[in-house]
């Protein structure tokens, strides 16, 4: 990993190439707390809503530091429906407790 972060100082990781990862979608977008299981959820949003229920592949590209301490991961990856269209590439902060790695 590099260590040249310019004003981060030290707060900032970028590895040297962006490294495989899995990314748990439940830890990153949470449901509704208001909410419990799909009951009352319209056929038409279960079916094209994102699915945040599952694990996915993505990639890491930094870690930052927050001002309590903890690491969180800037990563890419793909959110979709249950169907797997359309996608959404995004790239986001994860927290660290989110992503475990993946074997190329």
């Amino acid at each position: 990993m590099t260590h040249k972060d310019g004003d981060w100082q030290g707060t900032q990781r970028r590895p040297d190439v962006p490294v495989p990862i899995w990314i748990k979608l439940a830890y990153v977008l949470p449901p509704s707390p208001r909410l419990r299981g799909l009951d009352g959820v319209p056929l038409r949003v279960r079916a094209a809503g994102i699915d945040i229920a599952k694990t996915v592949p993505g990639v890491l590209l930094a870690w930052h530091q927050t001002i309590t301490g903890d690491w969180w991961a800037l990563a890419t990856f793909e959110l979709t429906n249950r169907s797997r269209k359309p996608s959404l590439v995004v790239t986001q902060l994860v927290p660290a407790m989110s992503i475990r790695p993946r074997d190329t």
